[in-house]
């Protein structure tokens, strides 16, 4: 095993798991080495913590599929000045919007960076062409993590299950669990991967267990929400798959753009048909892609949406930023 190499990468996705496991099948890091985060300061700031523990000579650190969000730069500032600090590099390969200051202050201090809007690959891509892995399954994976992350249809309704299913599992393991409960069941991930599987009966068993509470959840969902301009759909819930319930109300609501508020992590899902999302992404202080981006939510600021009131209250923030972002 390769102790000499670590992988930060994303929670909520298959692309972050993907990214990572594709790192360690080029270097055979332990999985120890491996942490994840959310986009929000408080996220990072728990991985920071265990990941300083391996800062020493000559570490290389990937860092992949996570937009450094403003609250949350001058932590991976510090990551990468610390890295340096001890003798090793920094390879960040992400694929959203960064700020100018994000870029200046971390990206101009790594061994090699890359970021922005990037329909052609996705992180997992990124890193399966910077590290050179041609081989049929990093292919053959990095195309299945592509058409997952940019809402593609494959053609093998076999692969269009299994997208559904890592899809299902990561929102069950991000539903309330420790860090480091997250962080075992996300190592798990990745160790199929790394073995040339593409899943296995505790991935099958968990996307199951929670696709049938997703379910229950887009229901309430879909009977308890509110609209601005007739053109955007607003809904609470705790832990759901954020693309299907954002489509989900789109679809019921005829709404062109879909936002549903986690209430178990602060944050909320905006996910569109046609208009790009990232201005007001941006407007609330998130980002992401022009059909699927998000925003950390101050719970703290709207009572935690306790009430109703609390509710229409962000609702109507939501309106006043849309309409600077020209959605309505």
């Amino acid at each position: 095993m390769n102790d000499d190499v670590a992988t930060l990468s994303h929670t909520s996705d298959i692309d972050g798991v993907g990214a990572a496991a594709l790192v360690r099948m080029r270097y055979r890091m332990p999985l120890s080495n491996m942490f994840f985060t959310g986009y929000s300061a408080e996220e990072v700031s728990k991985a920071e913590e265990r990941l300083g523990r391996l800062y020493r000579r000559g570490l290389l650190l990937f860092i992949t599929d996570l937009v450094p969000e403003s609250d949350a730069v001058p932590i991976y500032e510090r990551i990468v000045k610390n890295v340096n600090a001890n003798g090793g590099k920094v390879v960040f390969l992400d694929h959203h919007p960064w700020s100018s200051e994000a870029a200046k202050r971390i990206a101009a201090r790594c061994l090699f960076a890359t970021f922005g809007e990037n329909r052609k690959m996705c992180a997992t891509e990124l890193v399966r062409r910077y590290l050179r892995l041609n081989g049929a399954f990093a292919r053959k994976f990095a195309r299945i993590v592509h058409h997952s992350d940019f809402y593609i249809q494959l053609d093998e309704k076999s692969q269009g299950r299994l997208v559904k299913q890592y899809a299902m599992h990561i929102a069950g393991v991000n539903a309330g669990r420790s860090y480091d409960a997250k962080l075992r069941r996300l190592r798990h991930m990745v160790a199929v991967i790394d073995s040339r599987r593409l899943i296995d009966g505790e991935i099958s068993d968990g996307a199951r267990r929670f696709e049938a509470l997703n379910s229950k959840r887009i229901e309430s969902i879909l009977r308890n929400n509110y609209m601005i301009a007739g053109r955007i759909a607003v809904a609470f819930s705790k832990q759901v798959d954020s693309t299907d319930a954002c489509m989900a109300l789109i679809r019921e609501k005829k709404a062109e753009v879909g936002i549903v508020v986690n209430l178990d992590h602060s944050k909320a899902s905006i996910r569109s048909v046609g208009r790009s999302v990232v201005g007001l992404a941006n407007a609330m202080g998130g980002g992401g892609h022009p059909r699927a981006s998000a925003f950390n939510i101050r719970m703290s600021d709207f009572h935690s949406f306790k009430t109703s009131r609390d509710k229409q209250r962000f609702v109507a923030f939501v309106e006043s930023k849309a309409k600077r972002a020209g959605l309505i």
